[in-house]
């Protein structure tokens, strides 16, 4: 019964409607923040393997096939956390570090991918070169799963202080300080009631 009449107070209902606000603003906040903060990790991405794939194909302009299997042999010994694929029309790997995939130009997701003895999930572009030869380069997306996974962490705290500090701030407002509003909202009723005689 008691607990009855706290929640028809309306101090227990200013009390949803705040941390309704603040929930939902930092909801938005946190969104906002998230899906930024994913397109800034994936343009940078972008911009890193397209810069790496206009290096080769600036150095492998001019060279024949054989010597562009060098060229991505030598970056693959010599360029950590990058990973490279040449392969020719019919699939066959000619160079890299990367297995055989479906040539496709642009930029592309792989996830699952098995390099030796790891499983990675690569963010990286394709595109032909001459003699229909197809290459590849690209990043694992680890920091990426990293960083999204720490914001996310952090949003769950957040979250929950969030909830903390908005019910704090309710019980700070209690029944006493807003008294004057609870009496005039019962007069109201009372009067809407039938009670013509109470006065505001």
């Amino acid at each position: 019964m008691m607990l009855t009449k706290v929640i028809r107070t309306s101090a227990f209902r200013l009390t949803l409607l705040y941390a309704g606000i603040f929930c939902a603003s930092f909801v938005v906040l946190f969104a906002v923040i998230y899906w930024s903060t994913a397109r800034y990790m994936d343009r940078q991405f972008d911009d890193t393997v397209g810069n790496e794939i206009a290096e080769i194909q600036s150095d492998a302009a001019s060279r024949n096939l054989a010597s562009r299997q060098e060229i991505v042999s030598e970056l693959t010994l010599n360029s950590p956390g990058f990973f490279y694929l040449l392969q020719d029309r019919d699939g066959h790997v000619l160079a890299g570090n990367l297995p055989a995939m479906m040539p496709k130009d642009g930029n592309v997701d792989r996830t699952l991918v098995r390099i030796q003895d790891r499983t990675l999930s690569l963010r990286g572009k394709g595109v032909h070169l001459k003699d229909d030869v197809f290459l590849f380069v690209a990043l694992s997306t680890i920091e990426l799963h990293k960083m999204q996974s720490a914001v996310a962490r952090a949003f769950v705290w957040g979250f929950i202080a969030t909830i903390f500090i908005s019910l704090l701030s309710g019980a700070w407002i209690s029944p006493a300080k807003i008294a004057g509003i609870e009496a005039l909202s019962n007069v109201s009723r009372e009067i809407v009631y039938g009670d013509l005689h109470r006065r505001i």
